[in-house]
């Protein structure tokens, strides 16, 4: 009973120390009621536990689906700033490499993963913050690097394209409400930059 409450209370999002806490505790009132108790009366007692502790699990139950969980309400606020993104980046992106094909594109994919996943962009076409080396090279100079670059107002990418814009026209600009607006470069250099 004890397991099934930990796992219950992990999974409606209930943080690990107070599942685990509340898990010790149904296992040691469980323990005592044995311990101490015998015969007809410990039946009773155990039997009593098991029903509390079922109303417990219910309780949270019942609170979890009155209360959103805290991810839920995240994600539907993430998806409602991001929507004109998700909209707009991904169908530009594959129209700019429909006609570059194989052309790499710097990005940022860690702020908005799913862009790569709505382009159909394969992740090996990017050049992102995970490909250390590279990205710093890409920062350095990134119309050589990258046959399209999507930078965000005040990251790294928009600072680069600030600090070496040689090579790289703006085409495109994507603004969100409550989030830095996005703009799609791409490079005047030949497709060298085919991965």
């Amino acid at each position: 009973m004890a397991a099934l409450l930990v796992q219950h209370a992990l999974r409606n999002g209930t943080p690990a120390a107070l599942a685990l806490g509340l898990g010790f505790a149904a296992q040691f009132g469980l323990a005592s009621v044995r311990e101490f108790k015998t015969g007809e009366s410990q039946h009773r007692w155990v039997t009593c536990a098991v029903v509390v502790l079922a109303v417990l699990v219910a309780l949270n139950t019942a609170q979890m689906l009155r209360e959103r969980p805290l991810t839920y309400v995240e994600g539907t606020k993430n998806i409602e700033a991001r929507r004109p993104f998700d909209e707009q980046i991904p169908s530009a992106l594959r129209a700019l490499l429909a006609q570059r094909p194989g052309g790499v594109v710097l990005m940022n994919t860690s702020v908005y993963p799913e862009l790569v996943a709505f382009s159909g962009i394969p992740l090996r076409q990017t050049v992102n913050e995970s490909d250390k080396e590279f990205y710093s090279a890409a920062l350095t100079a990134p119309s050589a690097h990258a046959a399209v670059v999507l930078a965000f107002d005040g990251d790294q990418i928009d600072s680069a394209v600030q600090a070496h814009p040689a090579g790289l026209t703006a085409l495109r600009r994507f603004t969100a409400p409550g989030q830095p607006a996005a703009t799609i470069y791409v490079s005047d250099a030949p497709l060298a930059q085919q991965r």
